[in-house]
C-alpha cells in the first residue's frame, strides 16, 4: 500500500509515495493498540500508520487515516467507536470498528501521548495538555495546559484517573475539574499507568521497580520485579494475570498480581512498546520497526506477525527496474526479480555482516563486508562465490567505473582495486588511515572516496593514486555521488551535505532542512539525473530535490529508523533499505499545481 505526502514548490506541486516492500505490512514504529473486541484491533504509530486486524490480531492491515502525523494512543469506548491521538493535537475517530477514521478537532496544537476512557462516553487524553471528552469523543475540553508533559493516562472509573510523565504524576477525582500532583516514587520516566479495576492499579517506567495501589491511586506502593528491565507498558486479564513489555524485546508475565515476574522469551530484539490482553490466552505486543507479536498461551511463547527480515539491510543495487539485490548485517542477501514487490532470502549467506552491494553489469556483481569478506557473483545474484583477496580489512562501499574496473574502500584506509569484474582484488596505497565510508566514480579513471574526519580523495588514474581534496569539515562524510566530472555531492553526519560544481576543488556546505533540535547524520546520496536527487539518513530522515540540489525538501518519516543506503530504479524512484529490515520504494510524483 502507498502512503504519500505532498509538498508544494513554487508552480510545480510534487507528491511523494512510500510503499514499504519489507516488513509487511510496513515497518514503521508502533506506539499504541487496542481492541474493541475480540477479533478487531487497531496499532498506530509513526508517519500516521493505521494497522488493523479483523481477525483476533493474526493479520493486521495497514489503513489510510488521512494524516502523516506521529500517532501515540488508541483506545475503543465499546465495540465501534475508538480514538486516535498524536501529535500536533491530533485526533481521529471511527464509529466502524476502525474501518474508517475522521478528523475531530481537539481544539489545541499540544502533542498528545495517549488517551483511555472509562465508559462508552468519559475520555481523558493527555501530553503536553489534559483533555476531556463526555460525548464518545465527538467534542474535547483542555483542563490543563502548559504546565505538563505526560506519557500515559489511565481512568478507573468516570471520575478518578492517573496520568503519568517524567518524574511526575496527576489524579484527579472529579473527572479532571482538577489535577493533583502526586508525590513521584519513581524519578525517571513513568512510561505507564494501568488499571486493573476500580482500585487497583501499576504504574511502570524506565526502572526495575513498579508501583502498585489497591485504593484507585491515593496511595502508591513499590514492588520490584527482582530484575533490571524498563517497561514501556503493562497489561491484565485478570486481577492475577499480568503482561508487561519493554526495550529490547523484553516481556515479563505474573501470575499473583504483580508480586513476581517471569521473563518470557519474545523472539525480538526490538523495543516493545505496547500491549493489549484479549482473553486468557491471546495477548498482541507491537513496537519499534512495525513489530507485532501475538501470543496465544496467555505470554509464555510469542509469535511474530510481520512478514520478512527484520534483520538491518545495509545496502541495495538494483541491475534494471526489476532485479535488485540486497544485503544484510547478518549475511544475508536478499533478491527480487518483481522490483521489490517480494524479496526472497538466498541460499548463500556469508559468515560475517555485509555492508555493500553493487553491480558491473547486469550480470555480474559483487557483496562486501566485515573482515574482508567479498562475494561474487556472475548470474544476478542467483549463486555467489569467494573472489582472491589478501587483505582481511571491513569494507564499506564499492563502484564500478565501467564493467571491469572497479574499487572497494573499507576501514583503516583499505583500497582494493579489481580490473576483471570483481573476480580478483588488489590493495592500493591510500595515503590515509582513516576509515572510507563511500565511493563513487564517474569513468574508468576519475572517483572520489570519502571517510572520517571529512576525508576527501580524489583519483584520476582509475584508483592507483588518491589525492588529498579540502572539505572544510572535520564529522564523517558517509555517502558521495557524481553526476559528471565536475558535479558531485557528499553527505555525512551532523546534517552535513557539500556540493562541488569543479570536480571537487572546492566544496560548499547546502542548507539543510532538518527539524530537529540535533544535527541528524546522513548515510547515502543518489542523483537520477542532473536536477533529482535523494538523501536519506538518521530518524528515517529522506530528502529530495529537483533543482540540483540548490535547495533539499524533508520527509520524516518515523523519527528512530536508520535509513542507510538506496539504488536508483528507473524515474524518480528510489528503493531505500535500512534498519529493522527497512526496504521501502520512494517515489516523486509531480504535477502541475499552484502554490
Amino acid at each position: 500500500m502507498f502512503l504519500s505526502v505532498l509538498v508544494l514548490t513554487g508552480s510545480l506541486a510534487a507528491q511523494i509515495k512510500l510503499e514499504w516492500q519489507n516488513p509487511l505490512p510496513q515497518g514503521f514504529g508502533l506506539h499504541s493498540v487496542s481492541f474493541a473486541d475480540k477479533r478487531n484491533g487497531v496499532a498506530v504509530g509513526a508517519y500516521g500508520t493505521v494497522l488493523r486486524t479483523s481477525d483476533g490480531g493474526t493479520g493486521w492491515i495497514l489503513q489510510s487515516a488521512g494524516t502523516h502525523e506521529l500517532l501515540m494512543g488508541v483506545a475503543f469506548l465499546n465495540q465501534r467507536i475508538g480514538i486516535i491521538v498524536g501529535r500536533h493535537g491530533t485526533l481521529l475517530r471511527t464509529t466502524n470498528t476502525g474501518k474508517t477514521w475522521l478528523s475531530i478537532q481537539s481544539g489545541t496544537d499540544a502533542f498528545l501521548s495517549a488517551v483511555s476512557f472509562a465508559d462508552s462516553n468519559t475520555g481523558t487524553a493527555v501530553g503536553q495538555a489534559i483533555l476531556r471528552t463526555d460525548d464518545g469523543g465527538v467534542h474535547w475540553t483542555t483542563q490543563l495546559r502548559d504546565t505538563v508533559s505526560l506519557d500515559a493516562v489511565s481512568m478507573s472509573t468516570k471520575n478518578v484517573a492517573v496520568a503519568t510523565g517524567y518524574g511526575e504524576m496527576f489524579r484527579t477525582t472529579d473527572g479532571g475539574l482538577t489535577w493533583t500532583r502526586q508525590a513521584a516514587r519513581i524519578h525517571s520516566s513513568m512510561t505507564c499507568v494501568y488499571f486493573v479495576d476500580r482500585n487497583a492499579g501499576f504504574v511502570c517506567g524506565i526502572s526495575d521497580t513498579l508501583l502498585y495501589t489497591s485504593d484507585a491511586g491515593t496511595t502508591w506502593g513499590v514492588r520490584k520485579k527482582k530484575m533490571y528491565t524498563s517497561l514501556n507498558a503493562v497489561a491484565f486479564q485478570s486481577a492475577t494475570m499480568g503482561l508487561g513489555v519493554g526495550p529490547n524485546g523484553s516481556v515479563l508475565r505474573t501470575t499473583d498480581g504483580g508480586e513476581n515476574w517471569m521473563e518470557q522469551i519474545s523472539g525480538t530484539q526490538n523495543e516493545l512498546r505496547a500491549l493489549s490482553i484479549i482473553d486468557s490466552n491471546n495477548a498482541i505486543a507491537v513496537g519499534q520497526y512495525g513489530t507485532v507479536l501475538q501470543t496465544l498461551d496467555g505470554g509464555r511463547s510469542w509469535l511474530r506477525r510481520t512478514q520478512g527480515t527484520d534483520k538491518w539491510i545495509n545496502a541495495v543495487a538494483f541491475t534494471d527496474p526489476n532485479a535488485g539485490i540486497a544485503v544484510a548485517h547478518d549475511g544475508s542477501i536478499l533478491r527480487t526479480t518483481n522490483s521489490g514487490a517480494t524479496w526472497i532470502v538466498a541460499t548463500t549467506r556469508a559468515s560475517n555482516s555485509l555492508y555493500e552491494v553493487t553491480f558491473a553489469s547486469r550480470n555480474v556483481g559483487t557483496a562486501a563486508g566485515c573482515c574482508g569478506v567479498i562475494l561474487y557473483t556472475s548470474d544476478r545474484g542467483e549463486t555467489w562465490a569467494k573472489p582472491i583477496i589478501n587483505s582481511n580489512k571491513t569494507l564499506y562501499a564499492i563502484a564500478f567505473g565501467d564493467t571491469t574496473m572497479g574499487i572497494a574502500v573499507g576501514e583503516k584506509g583499505t583500497v582494493l582495486r579489481t580490473t576483471n569484474a570483481g573476480a580478483e582484488w588488489v590493495v592500493q596505497r591510500s595515503g590515509t588511515r582513516a576509515n572510507l565510508r563511500a565511493v563513487s566514480f564517474i569513468d574508468r579513471l576519475t572517483g572520489t572516496a570519502v571517510g572520517d574526519g571529512g576525508l576527501i580523495i580524489k583519483t584520476t588514474n582509475g584508483g592507483r593514486n588518491w589525492v588529498r581534496q579540502a572539505s572544510g569539515t572535520n564529522v564523517t562524510l558517509a555517502g558521495v555521488d557524481f553526476l559528471n566530472r565536475k558535479m558531485g555531492f557528499i553527505v555525512g553526519n551532523q546534517s552535513k551535505i557539500l556540493k562541488t560544481t569543479d570536480g571537487g576543488t572546492t566544496w560548499t556546505t547546502q542548507p539543510n532542512p532538518s527539524q530537529h533540535e540535533f544535527a541528524t547524520n546522513l548515510y547515502d546520496v543518489r542523483f537520477a539525473d542532473r536536477m533529482t536527487g535523494f538523501i536519506v539518513g538518521q530518524f528515517g530522515s529522506i530528502y529530495y530535490t529537483q533543482d540540483g540540489g540548490n535547495i533539499w525538501k524533508l520527509i520524516e518519516t518515523d523519527g528512530e529508523s536508520y535509513l542507510l543506503r538506496m539504488a536508483l530504479t528507473g524515474g524518480r524512484s528510489a528503493i531505500v533499505v535500512g534498519s529493522g529490515g527497512s526496504i521501502l520504494r520512494a517515489t516523486i510524483d509531480q504535477t502541475q499545481g499552484g502554490r
